[in-house]
């Protein structure tokens, strides 16, 4: 019952991270410039189909210092094969492009290409929603076996 309860706290302790970059959008924005932009491989396995993200790097200046990234947005890296983002890339982020960069002005080294993490909001409450039901049936389970407990105590006893 305690790792529940503790897992419960854990996935709340990121919401507030999660709505925080849900809101994205209304964070300052600034121009940037793409850098680099290349192939990562986010998946290999003898017999199957290599996978790959794009890898993007742009630079961004606020307060007038110098910054850099690699976070294109909040959501799981993409998987896709080698040709298909040689294209994204060359459709969304080639090398030289200016973007708009949203930065988290308390932390301006936070920053992304394409703002929101509907996602993440939605995975933190289901992992919340599923630390809280094994809770609540850890605690339905220790109370049944209490009363059976103490029904068996009493009928030992004599007692109805």
């Amino acid at each position: 019952m305690g790792l529940s309860a503790l897992m419960a706290l854990a996935a709340a302790g990121f919401l507030p991270m999660f709505y925080h970059r849900d809101q994205s959008g209304a964070w300052p924005t600034t121009s940037g410039v793409i850098r680099v932009a290349a192939l990562k491989t986010t998946f290999e396995k003898p017999g199957s189909t290599t996978r790959f993200s794009p890898f993007i790097c742009y630079s961004y200046t606020v307060d007038g210092i110098g910054r850099a990234s690699t976070r294109i947005d909040f959501g799981d890296p993409m998987r896709l094969t080698r040709d298909e983002v040689l294209a994204w890339i060359e459709r969304n982020y080639p090398v030289g492009r200016e973007v708009r960069v949203y930065y988290d002005s308390g932390d301006p080294d936070l920053a992304v290409l394409a703002p929101g993490a509907k996602g993440l909001v939605v995975i933190g409450w289901w992992a919340v929603g599923t630390a809280g039901c094994c809770l609540a049936i850890c605690w339905v389970l220790l109370r049944r076996r209490k009363a059976r407990g103490l029904l068996w105590a009493l009928a030992r006893a004599g007692r109805p």
